[in-house]
């Protein structure tokens, strides 16, 4: 009677399970939400030896060429500005970058 316990695998459980693979944006979605995002903040006239501007570039590039999704602020010292940025490879979330004003920067 201490049989083993028999499991039924339904059709549905199958297709759920198809339904949440993950698809992360292309190389090509990558690069136009970055080349977007770079083209604005080089429009704003920052120098780009700024350490700030140099460890955004490699971010950048991290988020393009590897796919690194990444997320965060980094003080742009001198300016009075903080750079908040997003990076995701989820196709649902947009990558963006803000300029914040901040006295303390």
């Amino acid at each position: 009677m201490g049989g083993a316990k028999k499991t039924k695998t339904s059709e549905k459980g199958t297709e759920n399970k198809a339904k949440k693979e993950k698809h992360d944006k292309s190389i090509a979605q990558r690069l136009e939400e970055a080349s977007n995002i770079m083209t604005q903040f080089s429009g704003i006239g920052l120098p780009d030896d700024h350490p700030s501007v140099v460890e955004f570039k490699k971010i950048v590039t991290a988020y393009v060429d590897g796919g690194v999704s990444s997320s965060g602020r980094l003080k742009l010292t001198g300016f009075q500005r903080v750079l908040r940025y997003t990076f995701s490879k989820q196709p649902h979330i947009i990558s963006s970058a803000v300029l914040e004003f901040d006295p303390h920067a």
